[in-house]
C-alpha cells in the first residue's frame, strides 16, 4: 500500500448519456477521491482513449443498455493491451457473451467503489504455436476491419483486414499475442492464407468491391517473397470476384529485410497483377528505410506511435517530413496511422 501507484488517485473516463447519470458518476467518483472525466459521446470517449491524454485507469459505463456504438467501444477495450483502462459496467442488459470477460463488475449498490476495489481479471496465458494452429481452421480466427480515410475530403478509400484470435479464456487476442509464435514456427503462410480467404470471402459476399475501396492485408517477409504467392492471389481474387488492383499487401515489420534486392523480382510479379504494395509501420527504428524506398512499393504507412509523438517531438516531426517527401518522390501514397 505504500507504492506510488496506490498513492495516486484513480483516473476515470465515464460515459453516461443522461444528466442524472452524469451527476451521480461525478459525485460517486469525487467521494472516492477519483479524478473523473464525464462524456455523453461514444466517439469522444474513443478519441480520448486513443489519444491517451490523460491516461485513464478505468472506463466506466453507467448505462442500462449496451447500444451498437457502445459495443464497438467495448470491443476496442476488450482487445486492447494490459495497460489500457479497466472496463466497468453498471447493470449491463445487452452485453454479448464474448464481451463479458472484460466486465469488471455488475452491481447496483456501491457499484463504483466495489469495482475500483476489485482486482483486475488476469490477462490470458501465452498460447503456443500448436494451440494457435487448432484455432486457425475454426471460428476462433476472425477478421476485423479498419478504415483508411483520405484527409483531403474525409472519404473512406479503403479498409485494412486485421486478424484476431479468440483465446480459450474468452479474450480476443491482437496479432502481437499470436502472430510471432506462428511465424517463428514457420506458419506465417498458413495464417496469411486463412486471413486472406476470410477477408476476400466477406469482401465478395458484401460486394464491398463495388464501392471502389481497396482491401489491405498484412503479409510477412517470407510470404511476400514466396514464388507461389502471385498465382495464389490471382486465383483467390478471381474466385471472390475481386480485381487484384483493389488489393494491397502490407509488408509487416516482424522480419527484417536484410537483402532488399532479393525482393525486387517477387514484388514486381505482384505489381504486374495490379496488386499494391505497402511498407508498414515506418518509424525511426525501421531498418534501412532508404533501401525499401528503392523497391516497387506503392504506399508508405507511418507508425502510429511515431505519428502521435510528432506533436511534442521536433526530431520525430523531421523524420516524418523527410519520409513523406521521400515517399512522394518515389510515387507512393502516404498513410498516417492512428489519426
Amino acid at each position: 500500500m505504500d507504492t506510488l501507484s496506490h498513492m495516486l488517485p484513480d483516473t476515470l473516463l465515464a460515459l453516461s448519456q443522461n444528466d442524472h447519470g452524469k451527476a451521480a458518476l461525478s459525485a460517486d467518483a469525487a467521494a472516492l477521491g477519483c479524478i473523473v472525466t464525464v462524456t455523453a459521446s461514444v466517439s469522444e470517449a474513443i478519441a480520448l482513449l486513443a489519444g491517451n491524454t490523460p491516461a485513464f485507469s478505468h472506463l466506466v459505463l453507467d448505462s442500462a443498455t449496451v447500444t451498437p456504438d457502445v459495443t464497438i467501444l467495448l470491443q476496442l477495450i476488450a482487445e486492447a493491451a494490459p495497460e489500457t483502462p479497466r472496463l466497468i459496467l453498471r447493470e449491463p442488459q445487452n452485453l454479448s457473451t464474448a464481451l463479458r470477460p472484460a466486465v469488471g463488475v455488475n452491481a447496483a449498490t456501491g457499484w463504483l467503489g466495489a469495482a475500483l476495489a476489485a482486482p483486475p481479471r488476469p490477462r490470458p496465458g501465452r498460447l503456443t504455436a500448436d494451440q494457435i494452429r487448432l484455432g486457425l481452421p475454426t471460428h476462433d480466427l476472425h477478421v476485423r476491419y479498419q478504415p483508411i480515410v483520405r484527409l483531403a475530403d474525409r472519404q473512406v478509400i479503403g479498409i485494412e483486414a486485421l486478424a484476431r484470435l479468440r483465446h480459450p479464456d474468452g479474450f480476443t487476442l491482437p496479432p502481437a499475442d499470436f502472430v510471432p509464435q506462428l511465424e517463428a514456427a514457420g506458419d506465417g503462410w498458413a495464417l496469411t492464407m486463412q486471413v486472406m480467404a476470410r477477408a476476400l470471402a466477406e469482401w465478395g459476399d458484401h460486394r464491398l468491391h463495388d464501392l471502389g475501396l481497396t482491401l489491405s492485408l498484412n503479409v510477412p517477409l517470407d510470404v511476400l517473397a514466396a514464388p507461389a504467392l502471385p498465382t495464389h492471389l490471382a486465383d483467390a481474387c478471381r474466385s471472390a470476384g475481386v480485381s487484384p488492383s483493389q488489393l494491397i499487401l502490407e509488408l509487416t515489420e516482424t522480419q527484417i529485410v536484410v537483402d532488399p534486392d532479393a525482393l525486387r523480382v517477387p514484388m514486381q510479379r505482384l505489381r504486374n497483377l495490379g496488386i499494391g504494395l505497402a511498407i508498414d509501420d515506418i518509424a525511426p527504428i525501421t531498418h534501412d528505410p532508404q533501401a525499401l524506398l528503392a523497391l516497387p512499393f506503392t504506399m508508405m504507412k507511418l507508425d502510429r506511435h511515431t505519428v502521435r509523438e510528432a506533436a511534442d517531438c521536433a526530431p520525430t516531426r523531421s523524420f516524418i517530413r523527410r519520409n513523406i517527401d521521400d515517399g512522394h518522390a518515389a510515387g507512393m501514397t502516404i498513410v498516417a496511422e492512428g489519426i
